[in-house]
């Protein structure tokens, strides 16, 4: 170990879990936060939010797929209740979005979908997606971060190359054209 890994090794030792705490609360003081209220950061608590489209304004859940699953156990047709036997029920992901197709013993199907879409066939394209791309690019945030980000949670998330092309493709144009409406 080199003496400025060392160093730094020595540093972070120095902070006791007290003093971490201390500086925290000691920044978010300077940032004129009160530390005794939690600053929860629930969806859409900005006014500039209330001309997005419904779509856009949809909350959104992370829920585990253990417990999604437990919900296509028994068929949820009016007057059936049959059983949904777990060999029946096909999982889709693409992207952050995930689609459930089961069919029960009598025989009707269920399909079910986290996100809706935009688009028919193979340009079927899901909002949740489109979102986490436009996000991603509009916080400044690198999609590489994310991607990690989300794959540590386990969360189901868009690709690179989804990102990458939905920005050539679409994103690009749209900021060039916000620019230049609002130099009007």
């Amino acid at each position: 170990m080199s003496d400025s890994e060392s160093e730094a090794v020595c540093d972070a030792e120095d902070f006791s879990n007290g003093s971490l705490f201390e500086l925290s609360q000691s920044q978010s003081q300077s940032q004129g936060l009160d530390s005794s209220v939690d600053q929860d950061s629930g969806p859409f608590q900005n006014k500039e939010v209330e001309d997005l489209e419904p779509g856009v304004k949809t909350e959104r859940l992370i829920v585990d797929k253990p417990l999604l699953m437990k919900l296509f156990q028994v068929c949820s047709e009016p007057s059936c209740g049959a059983l949904i036997d777990p060999e029946e029920v096909k999982i889709s992901e693409v992207g952050a979005a995930v689609t459930i197709h089961a069919t029960c013993l009598n025989n009707h199907n269920t399909n079910w979908s986290s996100s809706d879409a935009v688009g028919e066939g193979h340009k079927k394209t899901f909002t949740i997606n489109i979102l986490l791309a436009c996000y991603t690019l509009f916080c400044g945030l690198n999609i590489s971060q994310v991607t990690e980000y989300f794959g540590h949670l386990g969360i189901s998330c868009i690709g690179r190359s989804f990102f990458f092309n939905l920005q050539s493709n679409l994103l690009h144009n749209i900021v060039w054209m916000t620019f230049c409406y609002s130099q009007v």
